[in-house]
């Protein structure tokens, strides 16, 4: 049995000014979710911010960040085809495998 606590972590952070809004949750999905909804009922903007989670992430946080109009979705760990091929089709910049000593670009900025 594990213990009590989230498991899941993300963060909204605005690399313009330093800022970052943190969210937890038992799942991945709501995690991300009480982030964007932090950002929205506090009246901070999203576009241009960067979506950080803790785990996997998938098509549908893609989505979620692509509607909310986030700038770069990150992650420590690696995402799925899918949603390295939506991020690819919607030109998010999308980043996996971040740790201090580096990461992996799965999607750039277009030029």
């Amino acid at each position: 049995m594990r213990g009590a606590g989230p498991l899941h972590w993300a963060a909204l952070h605005d690399p313009s000014k330093g800022g970052m809004l943190l969210a937890s949750d038992l799942s991945r999905h709501s995690a991300v979710d009480k982030a964007l909804g932090k950002a929205l009922l506090s009246g901070l903007p999203v576009a241009g911010r960067i979506l950080y989670s803790t785990r996997r992430i998938g098509e549908e946080i893609i989505a979620k960040a692509i509607r909310m109009g986030v700038g770069s979705l990150a992650t420590w760990s690696v995402p799925f085809l899918g949603a390295v091929e939506l991020a690819e089709r919607r030109e998010l910049v999308l980043v996996g495998k971040l740790d201090p000593r580096g990461f992996w670009v799965y999607r750039e900025r277009a030029a």
